[in-house]
């Protein structure tokens, strides 16, 4: 009886683990698939997001035995990063629907609260951004 509320709530978020797993497993099935494309022009595109996969997956795990904070958030924000890698270096806008994972993941991970700020106005121009970052990045490669 002498827990504290905020012990209680912090036992309620999701572990951003199954995240960190659920990307090297993705990243593992592109790996096999993407062989499929050799001789495409979107191998190379496709091995970027395969390598994008395993670097966030790593980051994921590192950021979440650093600072569990910090795990949570970068397990919300690298599913939304490598959708929108994925649309925009493979040319497949049909990826983008999958946007509404992440506002799913900081709900399970960061309460309502992380949600509520991911799919408000502030997470819509922190999207905006993200989307002007990830364009520039890809605008060299294309």
């Amino acid at each position: 009886m002498n827990e504290s509320i905020s012990d209680v709530t912090s036992d309620l978020r999701m572990s951003p683990k199954p995240v960190a797993g659920a990307l090297a497993a993705l990243a593992l099935l592109l790996t096999w698939t993407s062989d499929t494309l050799s001789r495409q022009p979107q191998h190379g595109a496709a091995q970027n997001v395969v390598m994008a996969c395993y670097v966030f997956a790593a980051a994921v795990w590192l950021f979440d035995r650093w600072r569990p904070w910090a795990g949570r958030w970068s397990a919300i924000a690298a599913p939304a990063v490598l959708i929108l890698l994925g649309a925009g270096s493979l040319g497949v806008p049909e990826l983008l629907p999958l946007m509404s994972l992440p506002v799913a993941l900081a709900a399970a991970m960061s309460g309502l609260t992380g949600a509520s700020s991911s799919s408000s106005t502030r997470g819509r121009a922190r999207g905006c951004l993200c989307i002007r970052v990830v364009r520039c990045m890809i605008s060299p490669l294309t």
